[in-house]
């Protein structure tokens, strides 16, 4: 007998049981608690009450924010101020003619102005002629006089300093990176100011320890020094600072800073010993006039 074909088709296969028996009834109970109880936290980071880097300053707002000048001075010893005007093609044809004109007879640091009693006065006449560089010369001149307006305006802020400005000179030096060994630098000065003509990594020592952040020609950096902290009475702590520059680990060319430094005048000390000596000689050539006044007249 033939076989005959049905067109009925088979039924689907029954559904997989949930495990939902005896076993999983008893987890109900608990699976509710963690459902109506357990929330995940909305994590987020607290803001930072303070950056550990010194505050940054924009050159045009600095009058209106020695505030914060002050308050990154004592917290850090240093502090930053950006867009000093000085162009970064002018930084750039400075530090090219820098590159190929300077004399550094040996050593790694060329002062080139000195601002004493209010007065500019250019000296590096014997690295540079003062008249064959212009592309030096005018933007260093540039940086003298941005850099004697910040020093008046951070010493009307530092009342220590203020008290004894008009006893201080600064010197603005040419220094090139990394230093020699025997580049002995002290930090025997009240302020220091640091312009790098390439992007670098600062280093600073403070009190709240080691700190790190970049630094390059459109940001002058400001350190305390020893003299500061003394005539403050340690209010302010002095500072050690370092820059490291990327490209000198693959350039043959040393890497360019403009550094000031102000710190007491030690000329005007002199003047007033000078003075002192002087009276005292007067003193000593009257005494002297009249025992041989009386001595020759007998």
């Amino acid at each position: 007998m033939p076989i005959s074909s049905s067109n009925h088709r088979l039924p689907p296969p029954s559904p997989i049981p949930r495990a939902r028996g005896s076993r999983s009834a008893a987890n109900d109970p608990l699976a509710y608690y963690l459902d109506s109880n357990l929330h995940c936290p909305e994590l987020s980071l607290s803001e930072s009450r303070h950056m550990l880097v010194p505050a940054e300053i924009d050159y045009r707002s600095l009058s209106a924010r020695m505030d914060a000048v002050v308050r990154s001075a004592k917290e850090f010893g240093a502090f930053r101020i950006r867009g000093h005007g000085i162009t970064a093609q002018e930084l750039r044809k400075m530090e090219e003619e820098a590159q190929e004109a300077a004399t550094w007879n040996g050593g790694d640091v060329i002062p080139c102005v000195r601002s004493r009693h209010g007065t500019l006065q250019f000296i590096a006449s014997k690295s540079f002629g003062l008249h064959s560089y212009p592309n030096f010369w005018i933007p260093m001149g540039k940086v003298a006089s941005r850099a004697d307006s910040i020093v008046e305006q951070v010493s009307g802020a530092l009342k220590e300093l203020k008290q004894r400005i008009q006893d201080t000179e600064w010197v603005i030096s040419l220094c090139r990176h990394p230093q020699g060994k025997d580049n002995h630098d002290t930090d025997d000065y009240a302020l220091r100011f640091y312009l790098p003509l390439q992007q670098c990594i600062f280093y600073v020592q403070s009190v709240r320890g080691p700190l790190s952040f970049d630094a390059g020609p459109d940001t002058i950096v400001v350190t305390l020094g020893k003299q500061l902290q003394e005539w403050s009475q340690g209010q302010y702590k002095s500072v050690a600072a370092e820059m490291i520059f990327m490209s000198g680990f693959h350039s043959k060319q040393a890497s360019l800073s403009l550094e000031l430094k102000l710190f007491r005048s030690f000329n005007n000390s002199h003047k007033i010993l000078s003075l002192s000596d002087q009276i005292l000689i007067l003193l000593f050539f009257s005494f002297l006039y009249n025992v041989l006044s009386l001595v020759f007249s007998y």
